[in-house]
């Protein structure tokens, strides 16, 4: 769930900031409205962006990845893993951001939190490369669709609160099954695909599988053919 926040002027005369692309500023800006009342959100550069640039065709996940990499080498931001997902956490966060009536629920513990910030001048956690096919098996294929499964699960980190792992479960196995493109899942026939709404529309659908039809048939079957 996006969160209003606060911009402030020195922002805008900060030397390292300005050493920053103009779209990395606009970024770090935007990872502020969709970081928890903590700081921390899920470090999926296909999340991030369908956040972010939701309408920017020319922005690929290359370049947020690349953006996203060149703030936590200035160390603005700080890379870290928690239940077995990946996370970015907003140095300075707290600091600049006033929130009266933080969220009980936290994506990572706070003092966990805090010492992945301690020890944020130490290398952390890296966002993992894609893999290089081997020579004559097809892994390379494999592994790189694993890696869109695994970005698709932590776009619902957010959401693990929310919803149950069951439902998540199901919800992930359909959205990133074959779609009729080819070499594209499900979700991935959609431009600006958003999650939070997706998950809503999934739980409508899930009532009504209560009254005997699925989930998935009450989507259309057809991932290419849903628009709720």
């Amino acid at each position: 769930m996006a969160r209003i926040r606060t911009i402030k002027p020195e922002f805008w005369s900060d030397e390292k900031v300005g050493g920053l692309p103009l779209a990395c500023r606009l970024l770090f800006i935007g990872l502020w409205n969709f970081a928890d009342d903590y700081g921390v959100i899920a470090s999926s550069p296909l999340f991030i962006k369908s956040r972010i640039f939701l309408y920017d065709r020319d922005i690929s996940e290359e370049n947020v990845l690349q953006w996203l990499r060149e703030l936590e080498q200035r160390r603005m931001i700080v890379s870290c893993e928690h239940d077995g997902n990946h996370y970015y956490i907003v140095r300075n966060f707290s600091k600049h951001q006033v929130v009266n009536k933080k969220s009980q629920s936290h994506t990572i513990p706070e003092d966990i939190l805090e010492r992945y910030l301690e020890g944020s001048s130490t290398p952390t956690v890296a966002l993992r490369e894609d893999s290089a096919p081997e020579q004559g098996t097809g892994k390379g294929t494999v592994n790189k669709e694993e890696e869109r499964k695994t970005g698709f699960r932590e776009m619902l980190a957010p959401f693990t609160n929310r919803y149950s792992p069951s439902v998540l479960k199901k919800f992930t196995e359909y959205w990133t099954a074959p779609s009729h493109t080819r070499g594209k899942m499900r979700f991935e026939d959609f431009q600006g695909w958003d999650a939070e709404e997706r998950l809503e529309a999934w739980m409508k659908k899930e009532r009504t599988a209560e009254k005997g039809i699925s989930a998935s048939e009450a989507l259309g079957g057809d991932g290419g053919q849903c628009h709720g």
